[in-house]
């Protein structure tokens, strides 16, 4: 695949580094092929800060653009951004515009972002939740400073917790460190990569780097979230030498702390009907068949696949899914895949689980109904996901297969076997030998469904011995598929540092210098190659093949310590997203 792409600009300047990310996002929630889609990159947001809306059409050409006249009832456009992707894959090309539009609210409250229109199509509209500005004279004295936020103040057991921090800077930070927060008795997980916007403080405006966090306590009682510190050098006002790209600025020393959190944690409600404690934002579960619509015959198996989906649960807290024991059919269960996800403000997990059914009578059977039973935190309600029960006409198996659905089902011994399988009266002896055929190729499916199965345990043990395995090989692959076809180098830096992020949870490389550094030879050379070409000005396109054979041992080499410092380097301090919120410390 080769990739190439062209960003003009018009009213605001685009930086390609902070846009990689966000133009990501932006293909992962659009339709291309429906027409063009619209998504603000933060919800909600404060009437003191600015908002991206991102707005995204197929075919490539940019034209003369959406109509934004619509905007101005509620906003201030403050410039506007347009980068063309053109993509060719086994010789076929495809082509999508994205339109950066950086938006500032009139006033806070529910505000509409109306239609837009894009040649003879439009977008849909969409709904930002804009809230007060902080009072007059809260920040705007210092140059650098921090805030935190943590919501909800009482979660439950078990429910995540979104935790926020907010750099605020006017002078350039030349150096920097970031702790990640820690509390005890709670499992901790980054939200989506850092967020940049601007906001007003004080009559003054800043740039902000946001970094969001899930938490999860693991028990009730009083959760105790200490400060977070950041610890750096930022420009002094009149070093100068800005024209040197900062290489001989003089710097300070700061030290910022974040305010500490005591968390009343609620326990699981007595009121909850289920077994497995399941608070969510939302669930739902949903059916999938081998055939559709589903078919059922004696003898015939059918696989029948249930997903269950929630957000703000992790993959591993969904419980086993219980379809019962129906009469007349055997069911047998796959190992379950679960998975984790994340955006910039849930975590999101869901359990996949195929079950074989294998109906030994014709006629109706009824399939129970599913039930999972998870607590509504929004609307702090208990709640039922439900798949409802089914009847089905099992249509009655080919008369040769007759026998074999009785040894299945345990109604024939050794005796009746023998005996159903000679020959009848008359019967030529042609139709005894076929159903000794059809007992040889059984007995083969079972020893392959049974090796199969013991592969895909013995699979899901090894992954089980590092919870980093799975993270990485979907990384690995990623990053293998951005590698070939000439290469596509966005997608490849992506799946580097997702790699680098399974690989080291702790303490995660930020960049693609610090992955080369931390993974050495022979991959250290590729890698820095591959950061020179995205960063340096007048490079045309990049082979990704050498990274790719390095990539093929150098990966599983790769060190990757059980532990990590805690304390982690400051991406460079010009991300892409962020949401809004409230308490500050400065330093």
């Amino acid at each position: 695949m080769i990739a190439r792409e062209r960003i003009r600009g018009a009213g605001g300047r685009a930086h390609r580094p902070g846009l990689i990310a966000l133009l990501l996002l932006a293909w992962c929630m659009s339709a291309v092929a429906q027409g063009p889609s619209a998504v603000l990159e933060r919800n909600p947001i404060r009437a003191d800060e600015t908002v991206r809306l991102i707005i995204e059409s197929a075919g490539g050409e940019a034209g003369t653009g959406p109509d934004l006249g619509p905007l101005d009832r509620d906003f201030e456009v403050l410039g506007t951004s347009v980068s063309t992707q053109i993509q060719i894959m086994s010789g076929e090309q495809s082509a999508s515009t994205r339109w950066i539009v950086e938006l500032a609210p009139r006033r806070s409250g529910e505000l509409e972002v109306p239609p837009l229109s894009l040649g003879a199509l439009e977008t849909a509209a969409l709904t930002l939740q804009v809230l007060e500005a902080p009072a007059p004279g809260t920040g705007g004295e210092e140059d650098v400073f921090i805030e935190s936020e943590v919501y909800p103040k009482a979660p439950y057991v078990q429910a995540q917790v979104t935790y926020v921090l907010r750099l605020f800077h006017r002078a350039e930070i030349l150096d920097g460190t970031l702790q990640d927060p820690r509390a005890a008795d709670a499992l901790m997980q980054r939200l989506g990569r850092d967020t940049g916007f601007k906001a007003m403080r004080g009559g003054r405006e800043y740039r902000v780097i946001e970094r969001r966090y899930a938490i999860f306590p693991q028990s009730s009682g009083t959760l105790h979230i200490p400060a977070v510190r950041f610890d750096g050098e930022v420009a002094d006002a009149g070093s100068g030498a800005s024209s040197f790209g900062g290489l001989f600025m003089q710097g300070r020393r700061v030290r910022l702390r974040t305010e500490e959190y005591r968390l009343e944690v609620r326990p699981r409600p007595p009121e909850f009907p289920g077994q497995t404690w399941l608070p969510a934002r939302n669930l739902h579960i949903v059916e999938q068949w081998s055939r559709d619509p589903p078919e059922l015959r004696v003898g015939e198996p059918l696989t029948r696949t249930l997903i269950v989906n929630a957000a703000g649960l992790r993959g591993d807290q969904f419980p086993e899914i219980d379809v019962g024991s129906p009469e007349g059919i055997r069911v047998y269960p796959d190992q379950p895949t679960l998975r984790t996800s994340t955006d910039s403000e849930h975590v999101y997990g869901s359990r996949e689980q195929r079950f074989a059914l294998v109906p030994l009578r014709d006629g109706e059977i009824t399939l129970p109904a599913v039930r999972v039973h998870w607590w509504d935190s929004m609307n702090d309600a208990p709640a039922e996901a439900l798949i409802p029960a089914r009847t089905f006409d099992i249509a009655a198996a080919p008369a040769e297969a007759t026998d074999l659905v009785s040894a299945l089902a345990g109604g024939t011994g050794a005796g009746d076997a023998d005996a159903a399988l000679a020959p009848g009266d008359g019967a030529p002896a042609a139709s005894g030998a076929w159903q000794w055929v059809s007992v040889l190729l059984f007995a083969l499916w079972a020893a392959t469904v049974f090796a199969w199965w013991r592969s895909r345990r013995a699979i899901g043990a090894a992954l089980a011995e590092d919870p980093r395995a799975p993270g990485m090989l979907r990384a690995r692959r990623a990053l293998e598929a951005a590698c070939a076809g000439g290469g596509d180098a966005d997608a490849a830096r992506n799946a580097l540092l997702d790699w680098a992020a399974a690989a080291w949870p702790d303490a995660p490389p930020r960049s693609l210098g610090e992955t080369a550094r931390r993974l050495g030879a022979p991959l250290e050379v590729p890698v820095r190659e591959l950061d020179r070409f995205l960063y340096a000005p007048g490079e045309e396109s990049w082979n990704g093949e050498g990274l790719r054979r390095a990539a093929k041992t150098g990966l599983r080499r790769a060190p990757r310590p059980a532990r990590a410092d805690a304390r982690i380097a400051l991406p460079p301090l010009y991300p892409e997203r962020g949401s809004g919120g409230v308490q500050r410390s400065a330093g």
